[in-house]
């Protein structure tokens, strides 16, 4: 460890970069990893999907561009060149936007680039700014677009990247906004201990109406599957993406999902993620008119996480006048909690580390079936507790920003916002604990609904893949009537919560009388869980009334396991 730091040290930081993602990427196709995981913005070929829905680009190849941390579908425009693309689509009356972006040594680039509109120059921008998209903005356009010229003046590649359209928000319709933010990693108890005693004074105030679900259980035991379930509406055995080495099979991770949805009733979908698996490596960008993606990288996140409400902002004044589906993530919430500042530090116990991440680290005195599952000395967890709170405190203060804007703008009227976590802490296990358990699976679930005139506290049991029929429910009566959860519908199945990873498979059932246990030998070479190799089988009983056998209640959920896991179109099942 002393010889990689004076390397690093001695190192330029290009050369450095470029050696240790080499060292990584040999490590990791050695294990088999799922290498899209570590995309850190490189040019893709695209999909083209985002051209095709308005343009024909059958000639064109499509290319996938971060610049700034925006993730665009683009066509490269090479010097002194251009193209001409010819539209679908009748785009008259529609507010729509070109960006442009070129990257290059120094502030900006000689020369300029101009648009064409069936022949007719409307964009002219010159020295164009690096590193950054540069966007011409026109509102109801009156001729019919029967193709766009792209001229490249200057002497470098330039990304055109796909024109976005904006749809009016009619008077006629109620919503017009849809948030669903995801804060990484607390639990319901810890986050909804600070809303209760009224610490999140920003959070407070705008969920004056709405519900708050206690038992709000995440799907898996980590950030990647949960928020495909999020999206999808699919428990992971179903949708795959559970292990990032089992993924690497599997060619996209979106199809249908809350944004195709979206965008199919013409909002504008925008997005910020930090996930390692939700980015352009795996084709997220394809699901949005705009992504950003601030990459995961500890000591930085709280200074990222703190970017993401004025992100926000600025494209709902991109897109006032209408309607909008935002997903924001929050990963400053996930231990350990890097860079503390001066008003987290001020409530901290002054007898601590200043390093988090060492604190954090001696304070694991084992582990579990994995190294996902530390085990903590019960001694020094109170002040990862503490720091977790402040934490939370933070990011409500970085919200309230959005929150604020969202109620000066009077667009609260028309807005849902759905406040939500990927799974709880993994680091409050006791030695011999299940990793399912509920500290790290019951996470906060707060939805402001402008249909009801309070604050309701819902204790229905709840899972993430209800989130999907609950977003369809405010535009659809009774979507899906097997998976969608009270108050917006019935629900008649018990949730699920499961862990793929390595040899192991691991899942759990609760509701108001029983919490289930199961594990099992999973084959992860051939995606095999096998039934007959049973590691874990056991029902604490929460509610008997002398009604249930503990022999039956087995029987019947183990049964419930196996149903479920015939579902999915991913895995094998013996037994």
């Amino acid at each position: 460890m002393k010889t990689k730091n004076l390397i690093k040290q001695i190192c330029p930081p290009i050369l450095w970069h470029l050696i240790s993602k080499k060292v990584n990427q040999i490590r990791n196709s050695k294990n088999k990893y799922d290498l899209r995981r570590w995309w850190s913005g490189e040019d893709l070929i695209g999909s083209g999907i985002r051209f095709k829905k308005n343009f024909k680009v059958e000639d064109f190849k499509i290319y996938t561009a971060m610049i700034d941390k925006e993730i665009r579908e683009t066509i490269k425009i090479n010097p002194q060149k251009k193209i001409k693309i010819n539209s679908n689509n009748d785009l008259r009356n529609l507010e729509i936007i070109f960006s442009i972006g070129v990257r290059s040594l120094g502030e900006s680039t000689p020369g300029n680039v101009q648009v064409l509109i069936n022949g007719s120059k409307i964009v002219e921008i010159s020295n164009l700014l690096n590193h950054k998209w540069n966007n011409a903005y026109f509102n109801n356009l009156n001729d019919k677009i029967n193709n766009i010229e792209v001229v490249n003046n200057t002497n470098e590649i330039l990304y055109f990247a796909c024109p976005i359209t904006f749809e009016k928000f009619q008077e006629n319709e109620k919503i017009k906004n849809v948030f669903l933010v995801v804060l990484d990693q607390p639990d319901f108890s810890t986050f909804n201990e600070l809303f209760q005693s009224k610490e999140l004074p920003f959070i407070n105030e705008f969920f004056d109406k709405g519900y708050n679900f206690e038992n709000f259980y995440s799907v898996a035991e980590w950030t990647i599957p949960c928020f495909d379930s999020i999206f999808s509406g699919k428990y992971p055995s179903d949708h795959g993406f559970f292990d990032l080495k089992c993924s690497s099979t599997l060619k996209e991770n979106h199809g249908e999902n809350i944004m195709s949805y979206m965008n199919q009733r013409s909002f504008s979908t925008f997005g910020v993620s930090r996930s390692k698996g939700h980015h352009a490596g795996f084709q997220f960008n394809d699901d949005f008119d705009r992504l950003l993606y601030f990459e995961d990288k500890g000591i930085s996140n709280i200074d990222d996480d703190s970017k993401i409400s004025m992100e926000t902002i600025n494209h709902l004044n991109l897109n006032n006048n209408g309607k909008n589906f935002v997903f924001l993530h929050f990963m400053s919430t996930h231990s350990p909690y890097i860079k503390p500042n001066i008003s987290e530090e001020k409530n901290l116990n002054p007898i601590r580390h200043g390093d988090p991440k060492k604190e954090y680290n001696d304070s694991i005195i084992g582990y579990g079936a994995s190294k996902v599952e530390p085990i903590m000395d019960n001694a020094k967890v109170n002040s990862i507790i503490d720091r977790q709170k402040e934490r939370i405190k933070k990011i409500d203060a970085q919200l309230g920003l959005l929150l604020s804007f969202i109620e000066k703008k009077k667009q609260k009227k028309n807005t849902i916002f759905i406040l939500t976590s990927d799974h709880g802490p993994n680091h409050l296990n006791k030695n011999g604990q299940s990793m399912m358990n509920k500290m790290r699976l019951n996470i906060p679930l707060l939805i402001y609904d402008f249909n009801v005139d309070k604050m309701i506290n819902v204790k229905n049991f709840v899972s993430q893949i209800d989130i999907y029929p609950i977003i369809r429910s405010f535009f659809e009566k009774n979507p899906d009537k097997t998976s969608i959860t009270l108050p917006y519908g019935t629900k008649s199945e018990n949730i699920i919560s499961e862990s793929i990873f390595n040899n192991l498979y691991q899942a759990s059932i609760r509701n108001d009388n029983h919490i289930y246990n199961f594990s099992c030998e999973f084959d992860a070479s051939n995606l095999t869980i096998n039934l007959k190799k049973i590691l874990e089988n056991k029902v604490e009983i929460m509610n008997n009334n002398g009604q249930d056998k503990e022999e039956d209640l087995l029987i019947n959920y183990q049964g419930q396991i196996k149903k479920h896991l015939l579902k999915s179109k991913k895995l094998k099942i013996l037994g």
